[in-house]
């Protein structure tokens, strides 16, 4: 391969990334504040405590995001990117899956290294991989395809 275009490759790698997290991160707060909306909406008395423990771990999830994931965040899906370039792989579910599995470890890791409030909700699982797999096809669809 020519050193021009391992550059280009070099290049449309990280834009391709960067654009995939900003992807992510949208992703990720839109459906963060549909949870958190639904959570909210007139509880009945009963379901104030349930109310309390969602706040408190979209507290964490915030907390988590703003402190310790700048670098842990990007860990997993730069292990997926870099596993996809070296081994050459084209396929649009390997990248799905793996930006898919990437974010939701993220919840896992907070709730064992940040506050102790115990695993996350499946809801906050689900709404993470979701981010994920919306950043798995941005990837696929700039880069990933190419490999």
């Amino acid at each position: 391969m020519s050193a021009l275009r391992v550059i280009g490759r070099i290049l449309v790698t990280v834009l391709a990334f960067t654009l995939a997290a900003l992807t992510a991160v949208i992703v990720l707060l839109t459906l963060g504040l549909l949870w958190v909306s639904e959570a909210t909406v007139t509880p009945a008395q009963d379901e104030i405590e349930r109310l309390i423990n969602t706040l408190q771990q979209a507290y964490g999830a915030v907390l988590f995001v703003t402190t310790i994931a700048p670098a842990l965040t990007i860990l997993p899906g730069l292990i997926a990117v870099v596993a996809g370039e070296l081994g050459n792989i084209r396929s649009l579910l390997y990248y799905v899956v793996a930006g898919g599995l990437s974010m939701a470890v993220l919840p896992v890791l907070s709730s064992l290294i940040g506050p102790q409030m115990g695993m996350p909700a499946f809801k906050m699982l689900a709404i993470f991989a979701s981010s994920g797999f919306a950043a798995g096809l941005v990837y696929w669809l700039i880069a990933g395809r190419n490999a």
